[in-house]
C-alpha cells in the first residue's frame, strides 16, 4: 500500500506541474494572438489600446497567475478523485475477499455431524435470556 501511496504523489506531482506548463503556455499563446491583432494595421486604435492593456504588465502577470492556481486546484481534485477511485476500488476487492472467506467458513457441509448445531449454539447464545420464574398469566 505505501508503494501505491508513493506512486500516486509522484503522478500527482508530475500531472500537476504539466498542468501548470500548460496553463502558463495557454497564456503566452494566446498573448501572441494578441500581439498579432495588435500589431495588424487593420485593426481600430480603440480595440489595439484595450488589448494593451489587457495583455501587458501587470495584468498579463495576473492572468499567469490565475492560470497556475487554477491549474493547482484542477490538479489537487482530479488526484482526490483518482486517489478516491483507486482507494475504493482497493477497498472493494479486500471485501470481495472477506466475502469469499466468510462464504467458506460458514459452509457447514464439509462438517461432521457435532457441528452442524452451532447455528442454534449462536443464536442461544445471543437470543434475549429466559425468564425467570412460571409465566405471568393474567386472571
Amino acid at each position: 500500500m505505501d508503494l501505491l501511496s508513493n506512486v500516486n504523489t509522484i503522478v500527482s506531482i508530475i500531472v500537476g506541474l504539466i498542468t501548470i506548463g500548460t496553463a502558463i503556455g495557454t497564456v503566452f499563446a494566446k498573448r501572441s494572438t494578441v500581439q498579432r491583432t495588435i500589431d495588424n494595421p487593420s485593426t481600430p486604435i480603440e480595440i489595439r489600446l484595450r488589448l494593451e492593456d489587457q495583455w501587458s504588465g501587470t495584468a498579463l502577470w495576473a492572468k499567469i497567475i490565475r492560470g497556475i492556481i487554477g491549474a493547482g486546484l484542477v490538479g489537487v481534485f482530479s488526484t482526490i478523485v483518482v486517489t478516491f477511485m483507486i482507494n475504493f476500488f482497493l477497498a472493494f476487492q479486500v471485501f470481495l475477499q472477506d466475502m469469499s472467506k466468510f462464504s467458506r467458513a460458514s459452509d457447514y457441509s464439509h462438517l461432521s455431524i457435532g457441528n452442524r448445531s452451532m447455528p442454534g449454539r449462536i443464536y442461544r447464545t445471543y437470543s434475549p435470556p429466559l425468564p425467570y420464574g412460571p409465566p405471568y398469566r393474567p386472571r
